[in-house]
């Protein structure tokens, strides 16, 4: 049987004005009078650049910034800071400016999950196949789309043409609910927590982030935390009842290297998998008017027992021994 995950709607208007405390967890790069924007190592224009981006570019926020200047993002595999100016929030998508581009590789080329060779493989991109272009790596690896799929193919089979490619999403049909909305997964105190923006057209994108800072060791004595950047689409929207609609997951995908660590400002990081998401699985999201008689004896125990950034017990349902998402 499928694992079945359950939500509920807290159906109030979100007033997004910039990227700040109260916007979505989902930004786009807007690049304003040039055409591509740095991500930065730290939070000054003189810290290392990491790569350059595409006004257009889908970014994660994991945490707002107290510094209004800088915003803390992650951009695939990649993570680092940017100017908070040259971002705009998720309900307003600034013109594409990403560009097309046309594989040269004899045969095939690899589009993988980071900018490495080491990286699983996610496609096997045909020679002449067309992509769309959201930034490149100072390794030299271009971020890119192909079809459905987010990746990295090395720049020296990729060739830029001139013109912007449109990327334009259709809007997901059916959803009973304004979008974008915000997602959180979590052990309710924070110690570990998976969180996801669902925009317009449906593709989601998250962030899963667990700390561990009892397993301290040589190199990394603040600890251990193990982090994935994923994202996926939500598809075929069905409603089941009056007080019940489901989505399903497809295109799942996690960006990095499975196991990869690295340490970090004295923290060892630990590449890991996506945390309350499976590929093909059911999401089932409830509305706060759903009677008590609809729902299971482990989903009231979370209704009457679990709360998540001081949300009221009611507006929260789920299963226990399931992923249980609460949405704003």
């Amino acid at each position: 049987m499928k694992l079945r995950y359950f939500l509920i709607l807290f159906l109030a208007s979100l007033c997004i004005t910039g990227v700040n405390a109260e916007t979505n967890k989902v930004a786009y790069v807007n690049a304003s009078t040039s055409d591509r924007v740095h991500l930065r190592a730290g939070k000054s224009t003189s810290s290392d650049s990491m790569g350059l981006y595409f006004t257009g570019t889908p970014v994660f926020l994991p945490h707002y910034s107290s510094d209004n200047e800088w915003t803390y993002v992650v951009i695939g595999a990649e993570k680092g800071y940017i100017k908070s100016d040259l971002l705009t929030s998720a309900d307003n998508n600034p013109p594409s400016q990403l560009k097309q581009a046309t594989v040269t590789a004899s045969g095939s080329v690899n589009l993988r999950s980071a900018p490495t060779t080491e990286a699983p493989i996610l496609e096997r991109v045909p020679e002449g196949a067309n992509i769309v272009i959201l930034g490149e790596t100072v390794q030299k690896w271009y971020y890119v789309k192909y079809g459905s799929t987010y990746g990295y193919i090395t720049s020296q089979y990729i060739r830029i043409g001139n013109r912007t490619a449109d990327d334009a999403a259709r809007p997901l049909s059916g959803v009973p609910f304004p979008l974008p909305k915000d997602l959180y997964y979590s052990s309710g105190v924070g110690a570990w927590s998976s969180q996801m923006t669902i925009l317009p057209d449906g593709r989601f994108w998250g962030y899963y982030h667990d700390s561990d800072m009892g397993d301290a060791g040589i190199g990394y004595p603040r600890g251990t935390e193990y982090e994935c950047s994923f994202t996926g689409v939500f598809t075929n929207i069905r409603r089941i009842s009056e007080y019940e609609y489901q989505m399903q997951v497809q295109n799942l995908q996690c960006f990095g290297i499975p196991g990869q660590r690295k340490i970090e400002d004295g923290v060892l990081i630990i590449t890991s998998e996506s945390v309350g998401l499976m590929p093909d699985e059911i999401f089932s999201f409830y509305f706060s008017s759903v009677p008590e008689n609809y729902l299971s004896e482990h989903t009231l125990i979370w209704r009457n027992g679990y709360s998540y950034n001081n949300a009221a017990p009611d507006i929260l349902y789920g299963h226990t021994g399931e992923s249980v998402w609460l949405v704003e």
